[in-house]
């Protein structure tokens, strides 16, 4: 619901700028535990293992044609420590098939996770194939029932989103922070995140922060 006050509403939007502009909230993706120890305190982490066996220009976009194996590596990076990470989000594929959802909430829970992020997210395919997957009960709905267990479960949720009213119903859920894209950049459109960033932060209403996946992908690398 809009928050009454003219001035409040746009003193928050400032704030989601200049959060989104990556100055005052810093979101980076992790290849392994190790890595998430080596920034300051303030980083949040997204731990996604598969990040080695793909490009870095497309990798992001190309992770989710093979994440029928990205929930094993992450499980595999989990086992080597049971120590409790705040600030650690797992970077989960949450239309898994080949786990039953509580289950897996289980064993992350046994691993020492506390956040959990639907990323790779089913919402990097779109068009007929997107539609394809939603026929099948494998698309966003399926994405946001995992995170709305893990919630249940205790976990801290984050979300990844392209959809304007996906994006509210995970503010709805209590999600930590949000992630938004617009699909893979383009000739006409180098970073279609941008856009949907701006959209978005109208539904975020400056309680959570709202962030182009483009600078969560920079800030990484700069890492």
């Amino acid at each position: 619901m809009p928050i009454p006050g003219s001035s409040k509403k746009k003193s928050q939007r400032t704030l989601v700028a200049r959060i989104a502009a990556g100055s005052g909230y810093d979101v980076r993706l992790a290849k392994n535990l190790a890595q998430t120890t080596s920034a300051n305190a303030a980083t949040m982490w997204i731990l996604c293992p598969w990040l080695d066996r793909f490009p870095k220009n497309t990798g992001v976009w190309l992770s989710v044609l093979a994440s029928h194996d990205a929930n094993e590596g992450l499980l595999e990076a989990l086992s080597a420590s049971k120590e409790r990470r705040p600030k650690v989000y797992a970077g989960v594929f949450a239309v898994d098939t080949l786990r039953p959802m509580g289950r897996l909430i289980r064993r992350l829970k046994g691993e020492g996770i506390t956040g959990v992020i639907n990323f790779p997210s089913i919402s990097f395919i779109d068009g007929e194939a997107g539609a394809v997957l939603n026929g099948l009960s494998l698309g966003v709905d399926r994405e946001l029932g995992f995170l709305e267990a893990c919630s249940g479960e205790g976990l801290r949720i984050a979300g990844v989103t392209r959809s304007i009213d996906t994006a509210q119903r995970l503010v709805q859920m209590g999600v930590d922070f949000l992630i938004v894209h617009g699909g893979p950049p383009t000739r006409t459109n180098a970073d279609p995140s941008l856009e949907v960033a701006k959209k978005v932060e109208g539904v975020a209403q400056g309680l959570i922060p709202v962030i182009p996946l483009s600078r969560v992908r920079r800030s990484n690398d700069r890492g």
